[in-house]
């Protein structure tokens, strides 16, 4: 299963309510305020690489409520508080964000270096390995915003960077489980993303219409989803060819029917989602001088969709090229982070009570990737020119890898500067 809990532990997810200390479980709501200082701050210039001041003032004042928690919440919880009294009080929390991330992306690698075809070969060290990477990255996700308030240095900044960080890493993880079950350069293996990559992307998708982020149905969410990933990910390791047997009244091997209960409970989760942006809740618990500049009719909503289920489609139409079978890992990476980048930029609206821009994504992320899936699926061709796979595959990356790195790091910067912050340090106290 792939982690949307990316799923997700984000700081996107719910947490807990504070123990008896005071403090806050959610890491989303443990940055949400910026950090007050007695010092004499020196004047500082805002850049504006992709915010404008308008926004950047409107996303200084976010703040997070939270939705629901399910009974392992709380008691992962207390192991979480516990962990975050270990790391030093130099060490900022988009930095501990960015070390899980790291983390997760080697043991992601070595595994796929081992298994680029997803077959299910990859060794049991290096599944292991990948499992323990996943456990380490989900309580430094969880623990993140812990450390923002043992170190006053709340913001939305840290919400900002780790949802960032809990989209991209979303599609890592399923990468991993793509490896450790063997779903093969076919279908399986986005449509396996897909399910649990939806369910981070409404979540986000409902915090902005609702201004509330649900991240689970109060007994099945995020954190339970990385959790099964992770005894998921340890089984292949220990007896890989259990997920091989047929199981009776199936007639499919136990990692396609794993996909089952998965599709109801990802399911699930998503129709709770829409409904309550379109039918029942909608932006009644959002005050009105919050609103911003936002788009809450029912139709912009469904149109604010669009670019992301293009995505999907298209994601499944790579699947049957013959390029994909024989080179799934860069098409794959190139599809998640054309998904990520939609996603982190819905993030930023919903921070800044912004309008969502789903026409322009639509001609320059949704619009290359089509246009190389059509060629790749021999829709077109160059005619005599002399242009292979490995040159649409390669502007491809270059169109969107260029937008994604200009975006993550304009905001950062942006918000940075204006907030008179550091993104990965904090200051020092004597």
């Amino acid at each position: 299963m792939a982690a949307t809990r990316s799923s997700s532990r984000s700081r996107s997810r719910s947490r807990p309510r504070a123990s008896s200390s005071g403090r806050k479980p959610s890491r989303s709501n443990s940055k949400s305020t910026p950090a007050k200082s007695t010092s004499k701050q020196p004047k500082i210039v805002s850049s504006s690489y992709v915010l404008d001041e308008a926004t950047k003032s409107r996303l200084a004042l976010w703040k997070y409520h939270s939705g629901t928690y399910t009974p392992v919440d709380v008691q992962m919880n207390k192991f979480w508080e516990s962990c975050v009294t270990f790391l030093p009080l130099w060490l900022a929390p988009n930095l501990v964000t960015l070390l899980g991330s790291l983390l997760v992306l080697s043991t992601t690698f070595l595994m796929v270096y081992h298994d680029p075809l997803f077959l299910g070969i990859c060794p049991s060290p290096y599944i292991l390995l990948g499992a323990a990477g996943h456990f380490t990255y989900m309580t430094l996700d969880a623990i993140d915003g812990k450390q923002a308030r043992r170190t006053s240095t709340s913001s939305p900044l840290g919400q900002l960077f780790d949802h960032g960080c809990d989209a991209f890493i979303t599609n890592i993880v399923g990468l991993m489980c793509n490896v450790c079950l063997g779903y093969g350069s076919g279908g399986w293996s986005v449509g396996n993303v897909i399910l649990n990559f939806n369910v981070f992307f409404l979540a986000q998708w409902e915090e902005y219409h609702t201004g509330t982020l649900n991240t689970n149905n109060g007994y099945f969410g995020l954190t339970e989803g990385q959790l099964a990933q992770i005894a998921t990910m340890i089984s292949c390791a220990v007896d890989r060819g259990m997920w091989s047997l047929v199981v009776p009244g199936f007639g499919m091997e136990a990692k396609y029917v794993l996909l089952v209960p998965m599709t109801v409970i990802t399911c699930s989760l998503a129709v709770q989602s829409t409904i309550r942006v379109l039918f029942t809740t909608r932006q009644s618990k959002i005050p009105k001088a919050d609103y911003g500049v936002k788009e809450f009719d029912r139709f912009t909503a469904v149109l604010q969709l669009v670019p992301q289920y293009s995505m999907y489609a298209i994601g499944i139409w790579l699947t049957s090229s013959d390029l994909y079978k024989t080179l799934p890992v860069p098409i794959f990476m190139l599809w998640g982070t054309s998904c990520t980048f939609y996603t982190t930029q819905i993030i930023v609206s919903q921070m800044s009570k912004s309008q969502i821009d789903y026409f322009g994504p639509l001609t320059t992320v949704v619009g290359p990737m089509f246009l190389a899936a059509a060629f790749f699926n021999g829709v077109y061709d160059f005619g005599k020119a002399r242009v292979t796979e490995g040159h649409v595959l390669g502007l491809w990356a270059v169109v969107l890898l260029a937008q994604y790195a200009y975006f993550v790091s304009g905001v950062c910067l942006d918000l940075s500067s204006h907030l008179g912050i550091k993104v990965f340090t904090i200051p020092y106290k004597k």
